[in-house]
């Protein structure tokens, strides 16, 4: 495994990782949001 293949795989889990993050983020916004009201 070379290094460039190593530098693609990091860069595509980081992305998967903060599309899962924000996604929580909105869901919790959207739960505290129906909370509320």
């Amino acid at each position: 495994m070379n290094k460039e293949n190593c530098e693609i795989i990091g860069k595509v889990l980081y992305f998967e990782l903060h599309i899962i993050l924000l996604y929580r983020v909105e869901l919790l916004s959207i739960g505290s949001v129906f909370v509320v009201y």
